[in-house]
């Protein structure tokens, strides 16, 4: 497991979007998170974690995220959907996401919201048209399904599964392949 004990988190991109610094940061720890002249535009409850000041002078906003069943969903597309953006640390086995949360479809899989993750397989819903940068980075899966819906797949979106043996089937929707996709 990863361990970082960060006191203080300076951010430098005025347009800054910190979606999950769980998911890369796994337990860190932030005394404070400050920024002067910068200010990011929104900030996902995920994000927050141990945080325990935040010191900014503006923030548009703060994204409706909820965690049920070791994954965070959060409202993406003006609140019409939902995207996955973090998974529980420990979830191990087989995970299914499902086609829709409160009665709203999971269209997004996050950037690195399966990094590192110890699932051995993930069974992704019909629903889902897109699967962010570094969505599964890391991860220990063995195999995946990919919905014949899927429309964008992310630079790295499969890096380092070296677990991942078999056939993956590139679904027809998908009409560009970014770098280092496994």
């Amino acid at each position: 497991m990863k361990f970082l004990n960060l006191n203080i988190l300076k951010l430098k991109d005025s347009k800054c979007l910190i979606p999950s610094l769980s998911a890369r940061l796994r337990s860190a720890r932030l005394g404070r998170l400050r920024s002067n002249r910068h200010h990011p535009s929104s900030l996902r409850p995920s994000s927050l974690g141990l945080i325990t000041l935040i010191g900014l002078t503006s923030l548009s906003s703060v994204l409706s995220a909820a965690t049920v069943d070791d994954l965070t969903f959060t409202l993406i597309n003006e609140g019409t959907e939902y995207a996955v953006t973090d998974c529980a640390d420990t979830a191990t086995g087989t995970l299914t996401i499902p086609v829709s949360y409160e009665g709203k479809p999971v269209t997004e899989i996050g950037v690195n919201a399966f990094y590192d993750a110890e699932l051995t397989a993930i069974e992704l819903p019909a629903s889902l048209r897109t699967i962010r940068n570094d969505a599964f980075a890391g991860a220990l899966i063995e195999s995946i399904d990919l919905p014949a819906g899927l429309t964008e797949l992310g630079d790295s979106a499969f890096s380092y599964c070296l677990s991942l043996t078999g056939s993956v089937t590139i679904p027809s929707g998908i009409t560009e392949i970014s770098g280092h996709l496994f």
